[in-house]
């Protein structure tokens, strides 16, 4: 058996010199590409008009998928920074 001062009452807790960072890149990411990619995706459809094209159909779901990857990334990445700074 192991004896109470051996065991880390910290194990398996979110760090928060990991947390910290991971989360603000991660809602800068997000608020820049809410900004910026409607911008993008409108530029991009009056170019299409412009030389006789459509609107592309798959616009809004690339949008989407731009959207939701600092949530996919974000844990992602803290789980692999977790190990480096464990530590800290």
């Amino acid at each position: 058996m192991t004896s109470e001062h051996s065991i880390d009452p910290l194990a398996g807790t979110a760090r928060l010199p990991v947390v910290v960072p991971v989360a603000v890149i991660s809602f800068f990411y997000a608020s820049i590409l809410e900004y910026v990619l409607p911008l993008y995706f409108g530029a991009l459809s009056e170019a299409q008009e412009a030389v006789g094209g459509s609107y592309p159909a798959d616009i809004w779901s690339t949008l989407a998928k731009y959207q939701v990857t600092p949530w996919i990334i974000g844990p992602l990445w803290r789980g692999c920074c977790r190990d480096g700074m464990a530590n800290a």
